[in-house]
């Protein structure tokens, strides 16, 4: 059975935000579940949006903006992150947005379908411009739903943790903070761009990730810790990390969690980067999605999508980008 036949579906909507909304409702949380389509540079574009039972088109809500990786879609990261349940259980509005899918026959099998998100992608040689597409999805949806714009924030997995990154150099005049999942920072990204302004980032890293390699793809992607001095030195921090080994959560599994955080950034600004130790190409406290010897295990101890809203709550652009 299809992960879609799962929901009931309670009622449809058509709401005019260049193309067609459908909202259901969840049956499980009460929530709303949008999928939406919008047309932009000459494509149909979808997304799925996650809508808690508090909100009443009233009170503004925080957002953030979920990305999937390399092969998957919208439903996939939401089936995989629980995103939506930690949207329910804190109030806050999460977008699953989509990539596009070039098959032209000049696409190896799997790749086809990911981000552009700053290095060599069957989705940058074509000009998507994915970075587009997402500012003005955010212009949208808070054009037509009550959204705290100084409270917008971006995450991902994989291809899509690399975009977020990406989206925290191009877009941090509109996210308030980011937070990268087991993607390091494009290269050329790196040699080429800095942030509009200083931005806290989370990083999440597994060293034993069968895929994206803790040490780094040269041309590619930085290594881990290369990553993590980009950020720093953006962010103008020069303290040394305050690390905690974190203590086991989830008894049976062997992968263990170090947390280095580095505070003292401009505007306030900080990095935290978990190096998660002995698991794989997977998000803490999600799904095992594949087999365990193509990508690696899944760490229980601790839950990414949980650490993450902790981290993005109390942060909010600054004054300068307050809401008009």
């Amino acid at each position: 059975m299809k992960q879609w036949k799962k929901i009931v579906f309670y009622f449809l909507l058509l709401i005019p935000l260049t193309g067609t909304i459908y909202i259901y409702k969840y049956k499980s949380t009460g929530g709303k579940l949008i999928k939406g389509k919008m047309n932009f540079g000459g494509l149909t574009r979808t997304y799925e949006c996650y809508l808690p039972k508090s909100y009443d088109g009233t009170t503004p809500l925080p957002m953030v903006l979920c990305f999937h990786g390399l092969g998957s879609t919208a439903e996939g990261q939401r089936y995989l992150t629980k995103f939506d349940q930690v949207a329910e259980k804190h109030n806050f509005i999460v977008v699953f947005p989509e990539s596009t899918k070039l098959e032209d026959g000049t696409v190896s099998k799997g790749w086809g379908k990911q981000w552009n998100a700053g290095y060599d992608t069957p989705q940058a040689a074509a000009g998507i411009d994915d970075t587009g597409f997402v500012s003005t999805l955010i212009d949208q949806l808070t054009e037509k739903l009550t959204v705290d714009k100084r409270r917008i924030y971006a995450t991902g997995a994989s291809n899509g943790a690399v975009f977020t990154q990406l989206l925290a150099v191009k877009l941090s005049d509109k996210i308030a903070a980011a937070a990268s999942v087991i993607g390091a920072l494009a290269e050329p990204v790196a040699k080429k761009s800095h942030p509009l302004r200083p931005i806290s980032i989370l990083l999440m890293m597994s060293d034993t990730d069968p895929i994206m390699n803790f040490n780094g793809l040269p041309g590619t992607f930085l290594s881990a810790h290369d990553t993590v001095d980009y950020w720093l030195e953006n962010n103008d921090i020069t303290a040394k990390a305050v690390t905690t080994e974190l203590p086991e959560t989830a008894k049976g599994d062997k992968t263990t969690v170090r947390l280095d955080e580095y505070d003292g950034g401009s505007s306030g600004t900080k990095v935290i980067f978990y190096t998660v130790e002995g698991a794989g190409h997977t998000w803490p406290g999600g799904l095992q999605y594949a087999p365990e010897k193509t990508v690696g295990k899944v760490s229980l101890q601790i839950n990414a999508s949980e650490v993450i809203w902790e981290f993005f709550k109390n942060i909010t652009l600054p004054d300068a980008t307050e809401n008009k």
